[in-house]
């Protein structure tokens, strides 16, 4: 299976987005973890994601479209987006045809939010959840996005708690696990090693020096990751260089 990771970053640079998951579909990607993306039943187009910012409040309907047949799962952390009713915000993931998988999604800090009449910024962190993909053969892949804090990507209670609870939910699942995406976390915080605690970290293991596109223009270079149980069989792992997003995508084959 060739898993690929991404935060989508609201598909702020669209065009080029879609082409490259087009391309990855080509190639083979089987399934697709993205982190940042808006779901609407409108038919809006664009929102003003921040006051200079234009993002996708559809995004989630036009990466369906680009990946036919694929089963999409759709896992909202926040509704009625920046007070823009119907829009919501979370994780999506899209599984090619051939693969029999269950879906859990549950929140591993905080619980839903409706954004309706709030400012955000005085409320603290976002909430946030993780899409658990359970495969006929016992791996799970759990796709996250990690708890942000303007004060950077260090060790706080929010994230030391979110890190518990993934584990929690590995426990109870069972079985082998990969662990990926947008974790905002840096590489030397406690709340990185107690994901990493028994599992590998394949961002350290292959040397990766920065999980960032030139978009982004601040310092620390790492805040996505793929961590996987002892019995997952890496056949190969890479960053890949095409600039989609603030972010970098990251392409893991395993197999089963």
């Amino acid at each position: 299976m060739k898993i690929l990771s991404l935060n989508a970053w609201g598909g702020q640079i669209f065009e080029p987005l879609i082409r490259f998951v087009a391309m990855q579909r080509e190639s083979g990607a089987d399934l697709f973890c993205f982190q940042e993306i808006f779901s609407t039943s409108a038919d809006a187009r664009e929102f003003a994601f921040s006051p200079s910012v234009l993002a996708r409040a559809n995004l989630y309907q036009e990466l369906q479209a680009v990946l036919p047949g694929f089963a999409g799962h759709y896992s909202p952390s926040v509704v009625n987006a920046h007070g823009v009713a119907g829009v919501d915000y979370g994780l999506a993931t899209f599984v090619r045809p051939g693969f029999d998988h269950t879906l859990r999604s549950d929140f591993i800090y905080g619980k839903e939010l409706d954004e309706t009449g709030v400012t955000q910024p005085e409320k603290g962190p976002h909430p946030r959840n993780m899409q658990s993909l359970n495969f006929a053969d016992g791996v799970t892949v759990c796709n996250l996005h990690g708890v942000h804090a303007r004060d950077g990507k260090g060790d706080i209670p929010e994230r030391l708690e979110q890190s518990e609870a993934v584990n929690r939910v590995v426990a109870e699942i069972g079985g082998e696990a990969v662990i990926l995406g947008d974790l905002n976390l840096s590489p030397d915080t406690q709340s990185l090693a107690i994901l990493e605690s028994g599992r590998r970290n394949l961002i350290k293991d292959f040397g990766i020096a920065s999980t960032r596109s030139s978009y982004y223009k601040k310092e620390n270079r790492f805040a996505d990751y793929a961590i996987v149980s002892p019995g997952v069989k890496v056949v190969s792992f890479e960053v890949l260089p095409d600039e989609v997003s603030d972010h970098l995508p990251l392409l893991l084959e395993i197999t089963f």
